[in-house]
């Protein structure tokens, strides 16, 4: 007979009247009741971005996805030869916001620049101090140890001593009246010189030049020929005279000629008469005058190739 079977009451697939898969099913439902099955939901912030959720119980895979967010506005730089990024500004993410960049060659030499020597017109050399270059321009410490300030400044002592006084009068001597040596006083400044408001001159007056009036101006010169040509002797502008009064003295060796001249004009011609004319041997000389642009020329002409001195006063009249 058959061991295994209904009629048996025995079967070899049964465990406590269930079959295995029924077991398993059950142990499934018991282990579903016992876990929870929760939403897990992800989500990018603060420079990131992505989101996505799964359940704790999810039988199949989930996939989610988090990016790291450009939150840089900087282009890709390229620099030209010469030229280096010298700043950068970063945001709180650490990305690049803006670049600064300079080209070296407005802030140092060139190599070309440098191997041509450009240095060397604006610092000395090594060589050049080594060679005590700069003691020309400034004292050695040895130099000031030994004094050699003394001579350029005077010292405590030296100023307590009174050395100022060969440099300034003290007041005693002003008071004394130092200063006289050097200024006048107002009674000499009185005695010796002209004032303003008018004034009298008890002594010879020297005048080197003209000496001009309210209408008139004193004139005297004297000029040298060698020529019987035309030479002028003196001359003045004639829109501001009227006429001249001249008295001319030629010599020659021992010889003399004196004359005298009225000139006058209009404007565009002069003219002048000659009277009282004395010599000693003949004339030495003739006169003329004449219009020449802006002024109204006195000439000579001497009769001898010979020194001739001419000395000329007068008075131009206003």
């Amino acid at each position: 007979t058959s061991n295994d079977g209904t009629g048996s009451l025995l079967d070899a697939d049964l465990l406590d009247g269930q079959h295995a898969s029924e077991i398993v099913a059950q142990a499934v439902s018991d282990a579903n009741d016992a876990v929870g099955n929760g939403l897990v939901t992800i989500t990018g912030s603060s420079g990131l971005s992505g989101t996505g959720n799964f359940t704790l119980n999810d039988s199949g895979n989930t996939s989610i996805t988090i990016s790291h967010n450009d939150t840089s506005s900087v282009v890709d730089v390229s620099l030209a030869s010469g030229r280096a990024i010298t700043g950068l500004t970063f945001d709180t993410f650490g990305h690049v916001q803006s670049t600064v960049t300079t080209h070296f060659d407005d802030f140092y030499y060139t190599e070309t620049e440098l191997d041509a020597g450009q240095l060397d017109n604006r610092y000395y050399t090594e060589t050049e101090l080594d060679a005590g270059q700069l003691n020309n321009l400034y004292y050695t410490e040895t130099e000031l140890d030994a004094g050699q300030l003394d001579n350029r400044y005077y010292t405590e002592t030296e100023l307590d001593a009174g050395q100022l006084n060969t440099l300034y009068y003290t007041e005693a001597e002003l008071d004394a009246g130092q200063l006289d040596n050097r200024y006048y006083t107002e009674t000499e400044a009185d005695n010796r010189f002209v004032n303003v408001t008018g004034d009298t001159i008890t002594g010879n007056l020297t005048v080197e030049g003209n000496l001009s009036l309210a209408h008139s101006t004193y004139v005297s010169v004297s000029v040298t020929t060698t020529t019987t040509a035309e030479t002028n002797v003196h001359a003045f502008p004639h829109t501001g005279f009227s006429g001249a009064e001249y008295l001319v003295t030629a010599t020659e060796g021992s010889d003399r000629h004196i004359t005298k001249l009225l000139v006058t004009h209009d404007g565009s011609t002069a003219i002048a008469t000659e009277y009282g004319g004395v010599h000693t041997n003949g004339e030495l000389s003739t006169f003329d005058v004449e219009i020449d642009g802006a002024v109204l020329k006195l000439n000579v002409t001497p009769s001898s190739l010979s020194s001739t001195v001419f000395k000329v006063v007068g008075t131009l009249i206003k």
